[in-house]
């Protein structure tokens, strides 16, 4: 059978040095018998570089060095799934790609630009969709879509930038509301950028005009007592959820530490299902609920681009389990030519 051509997207504007070292593990995870590997770094101006070096140099500032780096284009002919490498000579040459993995962990990437631009070319790709991935993002789209839907969601107040000159009564507004401790965080946060936890009021006040310059809508929430728990969900239609695995305050996750019961445990991997189900969601993402004291389960988080670093949340859940990095990719490959067939 012939082999799959697979473009790996990495590098960007933000999260450079992460996505270049997730792209280096997705790499161990793409045998050369079944897979050939297409290297499409993005810079860190933004600029899409065809990398055709060892993919052990996948490391910042080191791989657009390589001296056979070219500029590259995605085609936006629906009959040319692929890209087009633009040669020093001024000519370009065409190469045909089967499946995109994007491993780009920035605004473009993690907010449907990217999945926006490989749609127009047909180029099927791993992960969900421009719409899946922007619904999921927005953590105010998110909360109203779970909510209308009758899903338990973390309360949060809302605030917009056109009202940035009234973070005096916007404090006023949150502390009649709830009390402190708080966090502040941009509506898309990204890689904890803008996210802060505050315990007073100057402190929110400063925290409210540091998250406005990340995002044009900011949230304010409180901190819930409750226990935060992380949940890995895999597929398409008929998706899988991963067992349950307590989020430390240092953000590392440790599994076979659940304080709840068997059937708490159950309710939130059904409830990770349902949510990833009402958003479309598609490949891989991430969980992210909150055990509250009374039973209830609340969701917090969903991420439909997670990390892939080694050692990252999604390989430890499904690790647990006997599912390996390759399985992951296998699956996110398959469905994302499957989905690819239903569109054509």
């Amino acid at each position: 059978m012939a082999k799959q051509r697979i473009a790996l997207i990495f590098g960007g504007e933000e999260n450079h040095e992460r996505s270049c070292a997730a792209a280096r593990e997705v790499i161990s995870f793409l045998p050369s018998e079944f897979y050939e590997v297409v290297l499409i770094g993005v810079t860190k101006k933004g600029k899409p570089l065809f990398y055709p070096g060892d993919p052990a140099e996948v490391k910042e500032d080191v791989w657009e060095r390589h001296p056979d780096c070219c500029a590259c284009v995605f085609s936006a002919d629906n009959t040319k799934r692929g890209i087009y490498k633009l040669l020093p000579d001024g000519t370009a040459s065409f190469l045909s790609i089967d499946c995109a993995i994007p491993v780009l962990y920035t605004k473009n990437g993690t907010e449907g630009v990217l999945q926006g631009l490989l749609d127009a070319g047909r180029i099927p790709y791993t992960g969900s969709n421009l719409s899946a991935v922007n619904r999921s993002s927005d953590r105010f789209i998110l909360k109203s879509i779970l909510t209308a839907s009758g899903l338990s969601v973390s309360d949060a107040a809302v605030f917009s930038r056109c009202d940035r000159s009234k973070v005096k009564e916007m404090v006023r507004e949150i502390e009649e509301r709830f009390s402190y401790p708080l966090q502040v965080s941009p509506a898309r946060p990204r890689r904890m950028e803008g996210l802060l936890f505050v315990q007073n009021g100057e402190e929110l006040e400063n925290a409210l005009k540091k998250a406005f310059v990340y995002d044009s809508r900011v949230m304010v929430e409180p901190l819930q007592g409750g226990v935060i728990v992380r949940c890995a969900v895999l597929g398409g239609e008929k998706a899988e959820a991963s067992p349950l695995a307590l989020l430390n305050e240092d953000h590392t996750i440790s599994l076979n530490a659940l304080p709840c019961s068997q059937e708490d445990a159950y309710r939130a991997r059904e409830i990770a299902l349902n949510a990833f189900s009402l958003l479309d969601c598609r490949g891989a993402a991430l969980v992210t609920l909150l055990l509250m004291a009374n039973g209830e389960i609340v969701i917090k988080e969903i991420e439909p681009c997670p990390d892939f670093m080694a050692g990252s949340d999604v390989y430890t859940l499904w690790e647990s389990v006997g599912i390996t990095g390759e399985d992951i990719f296998d699956r996110m490959i398959a469905l994302a030519m499957e989905r690819a067939e239903m569109q054509d």
